[in-house]
């Protein structure tokens, strides 16, 4: 199991990451490409560390009673179905990332539009989850300290 220090970290670094590819005026528009290339690759790895959650919601949805757990599997398909198309599009508008593999896309004024679209409501599913997450991020970090410490006491025994 991955430590909750480590979970948090990777989340704070995909949060931050996001937060500066979200602004290419900022940033310009090549560093937004590849930035956000790799904030791809942080939430992938933030999905990979929630697996566990991810396959049991997944096998118990049917029988589910909780609304707000449904609701929060809801929004994280809708995120990850918006993540996708704001990446396809980006990739395909692309003014760096696509040159600099040698490659070229049609369809610029179909692609730009549907880009942009989807990266406003990406933003603000991310905050909504933000929300309905923010109380177990929470607890999270208030037992970490405990959690971590009787992790690291079994270690310690196995030696």
């Amino acid at each position: 199991m991955i430590g909750v220090r480590k979970a948090v970290v990777v989340d704070v670094v995909a949060l931050a990451s996001y937060l500066m590819a979200s602004f290419p005026s900022f940033t310009g528009v090549a560093v937004h490409e590849w930035l956000s290339i790799g904030v791809f690759v942080v939430l992938v790895v933030h999905c990979v560390q929630h697996y566990d959650w991810i396959v049991d919601t997944l096998k118990g949805f049917a029988k589910m009673k909780s609304f707000a757990r449904r609701a929060r599997f809801i929004l994280d398909i809708l995120i990850v179905i918006t993540l996708v198309v704001v990446m396809v599009s980006g990739i395909l508008i692309s003014g760096a990332v696509l040159p600099a593999i040698g490659l070229f896309a049609d369809g610029y004024y179909l692609w730009d539009p549907l880009h942009i679209a989807s990266a406003k409501v990406l933003f603000t599913l991310l905050l909504v989850h933000l929300v309905a997450n923010f109380g177990a991020v929470i607890r999270t970090l208030k037992r970490a300290p405990a959690v971590e410490s009787a992790q690291n006491d079994d270690v310690d025994d196995e030696r």
